[in-house]
């Protein structure tokens, strides 16, 4: 957000109004992402596989108090030091569509966020570790399931 106002030439007048506007799901993401889902689906040749590319996302984060923010293992730190960083998890489910030439383009057909559940604490009881776990395990990310209709 902060990026496009700056690109706008807005980064010097006030941006509370910017922020309320796209702080909110306003946009029917499924159903967007369910054109290109079809229209992946229609090049494809009839017998032909259908190839899902998945991919898990951090968005770097540092506010303490946006939803689903948690220390998670920087991808971009060094093998040999473990470094954490802030951030959101999501998960992206893309669909590969195959050139001429032999070579694919991959297309993104959903974009799910992914928090972890929040740990009990260490004073909880076994019935509350068996529903963590029992949760944990039903919250796991699951690819994006493929439908042709709308």
């Amino acid at each position: 957000m902060t990026g496009l106002l700056t690109t706008c030439g807005s980064q010097f007048r006030d941006w509370t109004s910017s922020y309320r506007l796209f702080s909110h799901n306003r946009l029917p993401v499924a159903t967007i992402f369910s054109v290109v889902r079809r229209a992946v689906l229609a090049e494809l040749p009839a017998q032909a596989p259908v190839c899902a590319v998945l991919d898990d996302t951090l968005l770097r984060r540092s506010g303490l108090h946006t939803p689903g923010v948690g220390w998670r293992r920087d991808p971009l730190g060094p093998r040999f030091q473990t470094n954490f960083v802030r951030a959101q998890r999501f998960l992206q489910t893309s669909l590969a569509l195959p050139a001429p030439d032999g070579s694919c383009r991959v297309l993104p057909v959903a974009f799910r966020h992914t928090p972890t559940l929040p740990k009990p604490s260490k004073k909880a009881t076994d019935a509350e570790r068996k529903k963590y776990r029992a949760e944990v395990r039903a919250a796991r990310p699951q690819p994006a399931r493929l439908r042709t209709d709308p």
